[in-house]
């Protein structure tokens, strides 16, 4: 009997190990993919952004806008300075956005991925704090918050690849 215990203990945490290790390994990939869409977005905007700002304008404004897009808030450095003095270029920008289908579905799948991310790494209060540029994207017609969240996440992968791709500089 103690030997069947054993067993059964063993098979266990066998399952708890590989299941938390799967589950480390799909988050590194989630957390990859997330990363291309970011890429992806940021050199699809510098390349939007050049032809009427020059190579160095368009690189800062589309830093800033990707960073607005992920809730990413420079704390200090250029990236900083060039959001708290160019706020209204900046806003103009991610309305402006409203426009392009391929990056709202692509920028809204990605950010309901990090959320489930944070939410797995931060629990549920701190997870929520970190999204309050949400509710500002949707309201500036960016985030489509009817799209159903990613369910197969394998699809998810594949399409942060496909965009990542597609976008990358040439």
């Amino acid at each position: 009997m103690t030997t069947l215990l054993w067993i059964v203990a063993l098979g266990a945490v066998g399952f708890f190990l590989f299941h938390r290790s799967a589950k480390s390994s799909m988050n590194k990939q989630l957390c990859g993919a997330v990363t291309a869409v970011q890429i992806g977005t940021y050199t699809r905007l510098a390349r939007r952004y050049e032809g009427r700002l020059g190579k160095e304008g368009a690189v800062d404004l589309a830093v800033a806008v990707t960073n607005a897009l992920f809730g990413n808030v420079p704390a200090a450095g250029p990236a900083a300075t060039f959001k708290k003095n160019n706020e209204q270029l900046i806003e103009r920008s991610l309305r402006e956005l409203k426009d392009d289908q391929d990056l709202r579905i692509v920028v809204t799948d990605a950010n309901r991925v990090l959320a489930g991310l944070k939410h797995n790494s931060l629990g549920q209060a701190q997870a929520l704090d970190s999204f309050d540029h949400l509710q500002r994207l949707i309201e500036l017609g960016v985030l489509i918050p009817d799209r159903p969240a990613p369910q197969q996440l394998s699809l998810f992968l594949q399409m942060a690849r496909t965009y990542h791709d597609q976008n990358r500089e040439t």
